[in-house]
């Protein structure tokens, strides 16, 4: 995924790219066994002799930083490397891997209606208002640096805490998350309400 993948909390499969991995590392142990796969032969070994050439490679066909926490698929909540609200999405198979974007993942662990939450809270209007004062704006228009560097500051609700998880917002927030995933544009509103709750009342982390 990257900046052309989300769009209003909705993930798009429109672009692919070559990730040899799996769960245990590289899917080849050599160059023979990709003789038979099309792409391979059409678009990356044309290449070998420059991709050879790179600093701290381990394979030759394999990416320069591969992430390796995204081996294993997994959900996630991801977003574009620049954006604002409507940004975010969840990938709820982990067959996307995050090239041009981010992946927010939890310290702890997460249940799935966790990530509704979370995808209704940064799809939000105080997300936005929040993103104006953490993150770097750049130029041309109302968008942000989602990376780390600016965001990781940003005070959300916990979902940890018992007065969160357990609220009557908190499940309405789930259920307008998944709403929000299956193209229902006209829950924006209800979001913001909900949203707003959380910051008048509880701590953040």
């Amino acid at each position: 995924m990257d900046n052309d993948s989300v769009k209003n909390g909705r993930l798009f499969d429109n672009k692919y790219i070559w990730y040899p991995y799996d769960q245990s590392g590289s899917i080849f142990n050599n160059e023979k066994e990709m003789k038979d796969i099309e792409f391979f032969n059409n678009n990356i070994k044309p290449h070998k002799s420059d991709l050879k050439k790179r600093a701290g490679i381990q394979e030759w066909w394999g990416h320069t930083r591969p992430r390796n926490w995204q081996y294993e698929k997994q959900k996630k909540l991801i977003s574009t490397e620049f954006g604002k609200s409507g940004s975010f999405a969840v990938d709820k198979t982990g067959a996307f891997v995050v090239e041009r974007g981010c992946a927010w993942i939890p310290k702890k662990t997460f249940e799935s209606d966790d990530y509704y939450f979370y995808l209704s809270v940064f799809s939000s209007d105080i997300f936005n208002f929040l993103l104006s004062i953490f993150s770097k704006q750049l130029a041309g228009g109302n968008w942000y640096d989602l990376g780390a560097k600016y965001t990781k500051n940003i005070p959300i609700p916990n979902i940890y805490l018992q007065n969160v998880r357990e609220s009557e917002s908190y499940r309405w927030l789930v259920e307008l998350g998944k709403e929000l995933e299956n193209e229902n544009q006209y829950v924006n509103h209800s979001i913001n309400d909900a949203v707003k709750i959380y910051y008048d009342l509880l701590d953040f982390q």
